[in-house]
């Protein structure tokens, strides 16, 4: 089935296009901009902590560690803000910036290499060794939790 098709649809659609396509654009480039924020920040912290590794006990980079933290802090507080920051800045730190710091995956894969990586000591088995990372995990997520739920708090404070 074919719809009637004007002329002035197309001016009306022509009219709106742009000023919709820029807004999409400066959207696209808020979250672009945070992302290369939250980029630099993680990869500066992830060579510090190559440089200056807290303890082989952990089974996770201390800069994952903090950066998780930190960007659960950061996109709780932006989501307690509610509309007291505009949609472009949650779209910058929230979105861009937080999205790039903080990385779930790396968090696994840091669980998976510490159960797959070689006994400290004899006496720890395999099945030791998963449970001790998937505690490990389980922890660090329920404080990312408790992290993200401060933040909220934070930022239902901070409103004007």
């Amino acid at each position: 089935m074919e719809f009637a098709h004007t002329d002035s649809d197309d001016q009306s659609h022509s009219r709106r296009t742009p000023a919709l396509s820029r807004a999409r654009l400066a959207d696209i480039a808020c979250v672009f901009l945070g992302g290369m924020i939250g980029t630099l920040v993680r990869a500066s912290l992830d060579h510090i902590a190559a440089a200056h590794p807290a303890s082989s006990a952990l089974v996770l980079a201390w800069s994952t560690i903090a950066c998780n933290l930190a960007g659960a802090l950061i996109l709780g507080f932006c989501a307690g803000s509610g509309r007291w920051l505009s949609a472009r800045v949650n779209l910058l730190i929230g979105t861009g910036m937080c999205g790039a710091l903080t990385t779930y995956s790396t968090m696994m894969l840091g669980a998976v290499t510490f159960v797959h990586s070689p006994p400290l000591d004899t006496t720890t088995g395999a099945m030791g060794r998963i449970l001790a990372g998937s505690a490990i995990t389980l922890g660090l997520l329920v404080l990312g939790v408790g992290v993200a739920a401060a933040g909220w708090w934070l930022g239902k404070k901070a409103r004007p």
